[in-house]
């Protein structure tokens, strides 16, 4: 199942709750203004289960039957812009997903749903101001298990008929230090293979020797590596760091590309 599907089934069972009991009311009670009506829950099951059986638009006029009833309610929005997102139509779920924002601007998963919606739709600037709001609430001290996440994931890029999940993370991750991950399904959902961007200790120490000047200035070396099952395949070296769209660009060519050529390293 997909991040998102599960932050959607996350979200359904987190109700909010009525107002309390007052235990303690006057003689004269006051009048009481009328406790916000919330979807049933089974409506949600039912959006579910139309998602499991593989009836997307059938889920997606159950969601849209309840948002219509319940325009503000937090989980209906959530839902409803999930399954368009499942859909590819991202730019129908941005609304859906500003509320939940707007409902919960505190929430870094309601963040990083809008951020997939804009990335997908095309809208860069906004896309970038939500990857610079994950990285604010990653390190202000105030989320604590989100501190504790390595990564996100920005977009899904259709190319022919595979799907490529763009993962960027806080800070360079594990021994060979990646930046961004691209990761490869194929129309079952498996992963079939990864591109990564890497800055590895090795690289950068031969960078310094051919370049000092540029290493003493800062620039590092990147390397584009291709991963499949049985072999890690170097596509290229980049020197300083390139921006989201470009490798975004660079990553799709690959895959379009034959890239039987590529040369295989010997790297563990």
């Amino acid at each position: 199942m997909k991040p998102k599907l599960l932050a959607c089934a996350w979200l359904v069972s987190c109700w909010v709750a009525g107002p309390p009991q007052n235990h303690h009311a006057p003689e004269t009670p006051r009048p009481q203004a009328e406790p916000v009506r919330q979807p049933d829950p089974i409506a949600f099951e039912g959006v579910r289960s139309s998602l499991e059986s593989g009836h997307k638009e059938e889920a997606l006029q159950k969601a849209q039957a309840i948002v219509q009833i319940y325009p503000d309610n937090l989980q209906a929005n959530v839902m409803t812009g999930a399954v368009l997102l499942d859909l590819n139509r991202s730019a129908d779920a941005v609304p859906f997903f500003r509320k939940a924002v707007a409902a919960e601007p505190d929430d870094p998963h309601m963040h990083s749903l809008l951020l997939e919606a804009y990335a997908e739709s095309g809208d860069t600037a906004d896309r970038d101001q939500e990857r610079a709001a994950l990285r604010r609430f990653h390190s202000d001290g105030k989320h604590p298990a989100f501190s504790e996440v390595h990564g996100y994931m920005i977009e899904r890029i259709p190319v022919g008929n595979l799907s490529v999940e763009a993962i960027e993370y806080f800070a360079p991750e594990g021994k060979y230090h990646f930046s961004w991950r691209f990761d490869v399904y194929d129309t079952s959902g498996k992963m079939i293979e990864f591109v990564a961007l890497a800055s590895e200790d090795e690289d950068q120490a031969f960078f310094a020797q051919s370049h000092p000047k540029e290493a003493k200035a800062g620039i590092r070396r990147f390397s584009l590596d291709r991963y499949t099952q049985n072999q890690q395949a170097l596509l290229g070296f980049i020197d300083g760091q390139p921006s989201y769209d470009d490798l975004r660009a660079r990553v799709v060519k690959i895959i379009q590309a034959d890239t039987d050529t590529a040369l295989p390293t010997d790297r563990k």
